[in-house]
């Protein structure tokens, strides 16, 4: 790094600035969504980031995924937070969330769906 020439290309604020950017959404963070019979896949690349800097919450059908990279060795702290608004046929109860190897992926296992077809008597 040069410390004298802050515009080089390898400079700090230009590896704070990637990485910030990755995390926010803003830059080239790869976000795949997926869909099997059985389920619908979200993955999201997060080099650098472990479990304990993520939180993941649903309340009323959104998903809320929270970032927060403080740690007592950084110098510098990066948090952001992305939500998505889950489908009537998510089991939100069967969620799953892996991370591996910078890549985080949820599972969001399909609901049964009810498709007998059945006669309403009425009263």
């Amino acid at each position: 790094m040069n410390l004298l020439n802050p515009y080089s290309s390898n400079s700090l604020f230009e590896n704070f600035d990637r990485i910030l950017s990755g995390l926010t959404g803003h830059g080239q963070t790869a976000e795949r969504i997926t869909e099997t019979d059985e389920a619908f896949a979200l993955s999201l690349d997060l080099p650098g980031v472990q479990k304990e800097h993520i939180d993941i919450q649903i309340e009323n059908r959104t998903l809320t995924l929270k970032v927060d990279t403080k740690d007592d060795d950084q110098p510098f702290v990066s948090a952001s937070r992305q939500t998505w608004k889950l489908p009537r046929n998510v089991d939100t109860t069967g969620i799953s969330a892996a991370l591996e190897n910078g890549v985080f992926t949820l599972t969001l296992p399909k609901a049964e769906q009810d498709n007998a077809t059945h006669t309403i008597a009425i009263s």
